[in-house]
């Protein structure tokens, strides 16, 4: 089963990354916030765990867990 963990980082990295969000207002506000959150989690978090889950990150995303961003629009294909 996947942690709860894996997936709010999996999230959070979708935000950072998505294109749009620089674009919308105060963007580049919500762009530090959820970098600021990010660090927070990831300071708070087990080292071994977020260490494995950002490398596991690396390999490509399970379409059925995750199908706009691996199928949608190409501003997601990460």
């Amino acid at each position: 089963m996947e942690s709860i963990l894996n997936i709010l980082i999996t999230e959070l990295l979708v935000w950072l990354l998505d294109e749009r969000v620089p674009l919308m207002d105060d963007g580049s506000q919500l762009l530090k916030a959820l970098n600021v959150l990010m660090l927070k989690i990831l300071d708070n978090a087990e080292r071994t765990l977020s260490l494995v889950m950002l490398i596991n990150l690396l390999r490509p995303l399970d379409p059925s867990k995750w199908p706009l961003l691996v199928s949608g629009s190409p501003q997601y294909n990460i």
